[in-house]
C-alpha cells in the first residue's frame, strides 16, 4: 500500500500515512489475494505474539492516532501563527496613531487654555475681588507706586510706605502713625477702595464700564470718615484742616484721570487688557469646551477602541491637572515666579492667593483626578482585551 501524497510505502493495511495523516483506500488488487483459511495459524507460535492481532488492528489503531495527533497539532500551531500585514495595514496603523497623538496635544492645549479662563473668571469674580482687596495692606505699599510724592507738596522720603507719607502730610496736627492705622482699619475706606476693584474686575468680565474715579468721589469718602478720624485721633478737625485735605485731594485729580478705562485703553496696555477680556468671556470659554468635545470625539472615530480612546484623553487631562496644581501651589505661596514680586504686586498676590486659591486648588484637583480616572480605565481595559 502506497501513500499517494508522500508515497510512503505500508505492507499492513492502514486508514491513515503516519507520515503526512492523509486517508488511505486500500486497493485489494495492489495487496494481493487473503490467504486461505488455515493456511496460516491465528496463533503464534510459542506465544512470542501472543496479545498481537493477526489481523492488523493493533498497526492500524497506532497509525490512526499518530495522524489525529498530527492533524491536532498542525491545526493547533496553525491557529497561533498571525499573518502577516501589508505596507498598507501598517502605514495606516501608523497614520491612526500619530493623528491620535497630535488630537491628544491639542486636546492638552485646549485644556489648559480652558484653566486658565475659568481661573481669570474666578480671581475676577467680585467676590474674590473684595475679599482680596480688603487683605490687602495698602499702608504698607511704597507711596511711589501711588504717586503720592508727584501729587503732594510735602517732601515725601524716597522708599517711603504710603503709612509713612501720610505721617509727613499730617505733621503738626497731632496725628500719629498709629493713629493713621486705625483710622484706616476702621474707615469706610477699605470699602470703597473694594468697590472700585469689583467695577473694574466686572468690566474684564463682562465689559461693563467702570465709573471714573474722581477727586469728588474721594472727597466723599473723606467727609463721611470725619467722625472717624477725630474719634481715633482725639482731636476734632476744624473746617481749615477740613478745607487742607480737600485742596491735597484736588491734587490728586491728574493722575485719577490716568486710571479711566479710556485713558488705559488707549496706552500700550490697552492691547493687553483687551486680551485677557476676551480670553476669560464666557463665549472663550464656550468655544474652547466646543473644541475639547470636537477633539475627543474625532479620537473615538479614529481609534474606535476605548481603551486607546481613554488613554489619549485621560494622558493630557491629567497633565493639565498635574501643572495646574504646581502653579497654584507656588501662586498661593509667593514662589518660583512669584517670588520676584514686591510692593504693591505682591500685596495684590497675596490678597487674591488668599482669596482664591481655594477654589483654583478644587478646579485642579477635579482635572487631575479626572484624567488620572480616564487613564487607569483605559489601562483596564487595555489589559482585559490583550
Amino acid at each position: 500500500m502506497i501513500c499517494p501524497k508522500c508515497r510512503k510505502s505500508y505492507n499492513n493495511r492502514v486508514t491513515y500515512c503516519i507520515s503526512c495523516g492523509a486517508e488511505l483506500v486500500p486497493d485489494d488488487t495492489d495487496l494481493g489475494e487473503e490467504p486461505a483459511e488455515g493456511e496460516f495459524s491465528a496463533e503464534p507460535a510459542d506465544g512470542v505474539f501472543e496479545n498481537f492481532p493477526v489481523d492488523g488492528g493493533f498497526v492500524r489503531n497506532i497509525s490512526m492516532s499518530s495522524a489525529a495527533e498530527r492533524t491536532e497539532c498542525i491545526t493547533k500551531t496553525s491557529l497561533n501563527v498571525k499573518e502577516g500585514r501589508t505596507a498598507a495595514e501598517i502605514g495606516k496603523s501608523v497614520l491612526k496613531k500619530a493623528a491620535s497623538v497630535c488630537l491628544s496635544v491639542l486636546l492638552l492645549g485646549i485644556s489648559a487654555l480652558a484653566f486658565g479662563t475659568v481661573s481669570g473668571r474666578i480671581i475676577t469674580d467680585k467676590s474674590c475681588v473684595s475679599a482680596a482687596v480688603r487683605s490687602i495692606d495698602l499702608l504698607s505699599i511704597p507711596a511711589d507706586e501711588l504717586g503720592l510724592p508727584e501729587v503732594s507738596d510735602f517732601d515725601i522720603p524716597q522708599g517711603a510706605t504710603v503709612e509713612e507719607a501720610v505721617t509727613v502730610m499730617t505733621a503738626g496736627s497731632g496725628v500719629t502713625s498709629g493713629n493713621i492705622r486705625r483710622i484706616y482699619e476702621n474707615s469706610t475706606l477699605k470699602e470703597f477702595i473694594s468697590g472700585i476693584a469689583e467695577e473694574y474686575a466686572e468690566y474684564l468680565r463682562n465689559g461693563t464700564t467702570p465709573d471714573k474715579i474722581t477727586s469728588e468721589r474721594i472727597k466723599s469718602v473723606f467727609s463721611e470718615n470725619i467722625s472717624v478720624i477725630n474719634s481715633n485721633t482725639g482731636y476734632e478737625l476744624s473746617d481749615a484742616d477740613i478745607q487742607l485735605a480737600y485742596s491735597e485731594i484736588e491734587q490728586s485729580e491728574k493722575i485719577l484721570s490716568e486710571l479711566s478705562v479710556s485713558n488705559i485703553e488707549n496706552r500700550a496696555a490697552g492691547n493687553y487688557i483687551r486680551t485677557a477680556r476676551a480670553y476669560i468671556s464666557v463665549p472663550a470659554l464656550i468655544a474652547e469646551l466646543a473644541a475639547a468635545a470636537v477633539l475627543i470625539a474625532l479620537l473615538a472615530a479614529i481609534n474606535k477602541n476605548a481603551s486607546r480612546v481613554l488613554k489619549f484623553v485621560g494622558i493630557p487631562i491629567l497633565a493639565v491637572g498635574a501643572a495646574a496644581l504646581a502653579a497654584v501651589f507656588m501662586f498661593s505661596m509667593q514662589i518660583g515666579l512669584f517670588s520676584e514680586f514686591s510692593g504693591l504686586a505682591l500685596e495684590v498676590v497675596k490678597g487674591f492667593s488668599e482669596a482664591a486659591s481655594g477654589s483654583l486648588y478644587q478646579l485642579g484637583a477635579a482635572l487631575f483626578i479626572l484624567g488620572g480616572a480616564a487613564t487607569a480605565v483605559g489601562e483596564v481595559l487595555r489589559r482585559q482585551n490583550k
